[in-house]
C-alpha cells in the first residue's frame, strides 16, 4: 500500500514538474505575439494560431501520459483483433500519408490479444505517426503482423533517416526529440509520444525493439503475449 501511495505521489510530482517545464516556452511565446498584435502587428495572429495549436498538442499528450500510468488498465481488457486495429489506425492517418505521397503496405493475418481500444490506438497510432512524420516525401512504410509461438508481433518499418544507438537509448525519455527542434523533418512535437508508448508497453507486459530497417530507416517491433492471463 505504501509503495502504491509513494508511486502515485511521485507521478503527480513529476507530472506537475513536466507540465511547468514544457508549457513555459509556448505560453511565453503567446504572450509576446499577443503584445505584437496589440501593437498593431497583424503578422502575430498567424504566429499565435501556430502557438495555440502547439500548446493544444502538448496538453493532449501530457493528459494522455497521465492517463496511461500502468494502474488497473487490465481490468478493462477484452479480445481485440490487431489487424482490425491497425487497419483503422492507417485509415485515421491516411490524409497525412497521402499528403506526403507515402507508399504504405500491411502484411499478416488476424491476431487476437487482450487489450482495450484507447491504449492500443494510442500505442500503435503514435508509432505510425512517427513513421509518417520522419519519412520523407515519397518514402515507404511497411506494417506487418507476426504470429510466433505464444506471441504476436506488430512491426513497422520506414525509409526515413533512422536513429543512432545513442538516439535509441534516449528515445523513451520525456521531452526528448531526435535533433531537438531542428530535426530535418521540420516537424514540431512535444517529445512525449515515445514516453507514452513505453508506459503502454508496461501495461501490456509487452516488449519493444528498435533497430535499423531494411528500408533504411527505423524498424520498431512490439511483442504482445497471446494468452490473456499473461496480460
Amino acid at each position: 500500500m505504501f509503495k502504491k501511495v509513494e508511486a502515485a505521489y511521485l507521478r503527480e510530482r513529476y507530472f506537475a514538474s513536466d507540465a511547468a517545464h514544457e508549457l513555459k516556452t509556448p505560453i511565453s511565446s503567446l504572450k509576446v505575439n499577443l503584445h505584437n498584435v496589440a501593437s498593431g502587428d497583424m503578422h502575430g495572429i498567424k504566429a499565435m494560431e501556430l502557438g495555440i495549436a502547439q500548446l493544444n498538442h502538448i496538453v493532449e499528450q501530457m493528459l494522455t501520459l497521465a492517463r496511461t500510468e500502468p494502474d488497473s488498465w487490465q481490468n478493462q481488457f477484452s479480445a481485440k483483433d490487431l489487424l482490425s486495429v491497425t487497419q483503422q489506425i492507417v485509415a485515421d492517418n491516411y490524409a497525412k500519408i497521402d499528403a506526403k505521397n507515402h507508399l504504405i503496405s500491411l502484411q499478416g493475418d488476424s491476431a487476437t490479444i487482450q487489450g482495450c481500444d484507447f491504449t492500443l490506438n494510442t500505442l500503435l497510432g503514435n508509432l505510425l505517426s512517427n513513421a509518417v512524420k520522419y519519412t520523407p516525401q515519397g518514402g515507404e512504410i511497411k506494417l506487418e503482423l507476426i504470429n510466433k509461438n505464444n506471441q504476436v508481433g506488430w512491426r513497422i518499418e520506414d525509409s526515413g533517416p533512422g536513429m543512432t544507438d545513442e538516439q535509441i537509448a534516449r528515445v523513451f525519455d520525456r521531452f526528448y526529440r531526435v535533433g531537438g527542434d531542428k530535426h530535418p523533418s521540420g516537424e514540431k512535437g512535444a517529445g512525449l509520444g515515445m514516453a507514452i508508448v513505453q508506459q503502454i508497453i508496461a501495461i501490456y507486459h509487452a516488449k519493444i525493439e528498435l533497430s535499423r530497417a531494411s528500408l533504411g530507416g527505423l524498424m520498431v517491433t512490439v511483442w504482445f503475449n497471446k494468452e490473456s492471463d499473461e496480460n
